[in-house]
């Protein structure tokens, strides 16, 4: 039976190796969006870079759940993406990208210890679009870019699979919604940029 995990990727640093960075120059009443810059210079609308995005070494994905009324923890220590892409924008529009990402290394944690009966399979995402906004509410004038993910299309994410013949939480389980990630460092060119997914989630864009 299907168990929807609506609380999602938390407490994840990813890199983006791409020599891409981004710049947000607006104003605070906000006359410009986020948008990408490469090279000196704005990514134009609908041009594209490929990036690549890996989660540091020491960074943990912690995805929290409801399985079969329990709160457990699905962590995983692998992350990569494919056919990651960054697309540029005219003025005054929001930089965008897209692109599948997979956890590996999953393991599942009920009340802080491992649930060693219990196999996690790796989790991939369905095909996801990425949207530049700003942290906060229009009306409290936030200028810190986040990027917002979510699927190209529907509610579903990714499917969650655990298996083992004495594990108490087997099954097939969909992971529905969206997640943010706060980008650092902020409007400079760089060739690493870090996504953080704070372990408290971002609630307004």
């Amino acid at each position: 039976m299907a168990s929807q995990i609506k609380t999602l990727l938390l407490h994840l640093v990813i890199l983006l190796t791409s020599g891409a960075a981004l710049s947000s120059t607006a104003s605070a009443a906000r006359l410009e969006a986020p948008f990408w810059k490469v090279g000196g210079g704005r990514l134009g609308e609908a041009a594209t870079k490929e990036v690549s995005l890996i989660n540091k070494p020491e960074a943990v994905a912690i995805i929290h759940a409801t399985l079969k009324g329990i709160s457990v923890e699905l962590r995983c220590k692998t992350l990569k993406a494919t056919s990651a892409l960054i697309v540029g924008s005219k003025s005054k529009s929001d930089g965008t990208g897209s692109g599948v990402i997979t956890l590996s290394e999953c393991k599942l944690f009920v009340e802080v210890k491992e649930d060693i009966k219990c196999k996690v399979s790796n989790i991939e995402t369905v095909s996801l679009k990425g949207r530049l906004w700003y942290e906060g509410t229009e009306v409290e004038q936030g200028t810190k870019p986040a990027m917002v993910f979510e699927p190209n299309s529907g509610a579903k994410l990714a499917e969650v699979v655990i298996e083992g013949s004495e594990c108490t939480f087997s099954g097939n389980f969909t992971l529905e919604g969206s997640f943010g990630a706060r980008i650092s460092p902020e409007n400079e060119e760089a060739t690493e940029l870090t996504l953080i997914l704070p372990k408290t989630a971002i609630k307004k864009v």
